[in-house]
């Protein structure tokens, strides 16, 4: 498999209020690895826009370890994992030392920019990206659930000019801070609100399963909805997330937090997580 690293220091302007990473800022280094890894083979922005190609991330899973703060020196390791016709997983290792501090995989679909139809990569494109052999992967099962497991709905806001990427959708980092607040959203309505002090006890995103399945537009209203919360540990919580636009689901995810600072969880979060 032909591995690329990438070096670079945890940005401070992606450091939330607990001074750590927010998770969204960890998707989007691995956005960026992704794309230094293919333009390293030759598949620059250039080589893209001549041949009007993209890809678009379908899904993503993430596991981070612990918290990732400020200048701390980070080696992502990414390489193409499979080909299946129109998708490829990337995966990924991101190191501190020699610590991993978080592993992620990525599904993403080969399409044509002007249309967005799925294209197959070439068999040449193929070997680049998988220098000993192609493989195929099993592609997980969907995420799926049913309003009836969606117990509390939340406006989050309005697509910004700023939530957009460069195809004019909701950039797929954006998705994860609009979950973490359909959580917030829904504490704040049981009466707790999060102490944004730098050493507060918090809730920190551990582990992260998200599918895109339709894109979010300039000005349209995005609403979370959040499935019933499970303990899942005596710090642990986890929830299934909806947000949609128009009432058409644009992202599904399964979300676990750490409940960081204290070893036992505030009292609205041992009432409602079961």
């Amino acid at each position: 498999m032909a591995h690329y690293s990438l070096h670079i220091h945890a940005p401070v302007a992606e450091l939330d209020p607990y001074e750590e990473l927010r998770p969204s800022a960890v998707a989007r280094l691995l956005q960026l690895a992704a794309s230094e890894a293919s333009s390293a083979l030759g598949y620059d922005a250039g080589w893209y826009a001549r041949n009007n190609t993209t890809w678009i991330l379908r899904r993503t899973s993430l596991h981070t370890e612990g918290p990732i703060r400020q200048g701390d020196d980070l080696e992502i390791r990414t390489w193409v994992a499979d080909f299946r016709r129109v998708r490829s997983i990337r995966r990924y290792e991101v190191m501190r030392g020699d610590e991993l501090v978080a592993a992620a995989a990525s599904d993403w679909v080969f399409a044509s920019t002007s249309s967005g139809a799925p294209l197959t990569p070439t068999d040449d494109m193929q070997s680049h990206f998988m220098p000993e052999g192609i493989a195929t992967e099993k592609r997980p099962p969907r995420i799926q659930f049913g309003r009836e497991d969606l117990f509390r709905e939340t406006p989050i806001r309005r697509v910004e000019f700023a939530d957009l990427d460069s195809l004019g959708h909701v950039n797929n980092a954006r998705y994860i801070d609009f979950a973490q607040q359909t959580l917030l959203n829904t504490l704040a309505s049981e009466g707790w609100q999060p102490d944004i002090s730098p050493q507060a006890p918090h809730l920190q995103l551990r582990g992260l399963d998200i599918e895109y399945l339709k894109a979010a537009l300039y000005q349209q209203q995005i609403v979370g909805r959040l499935g019933a919360l499970a303990r899942t540990g005596e710090a642990q919580i986890s929830a299934t997330i909806e947000l949609v636009t128009d009432d058409t689901p644009s992202v599904r995810a399964i979300c676990e937090w750490q409940w960081c600072g204290d070893p036992q969880l505030p009292d609205v979060l041992g009432r409602i997580a079961k």
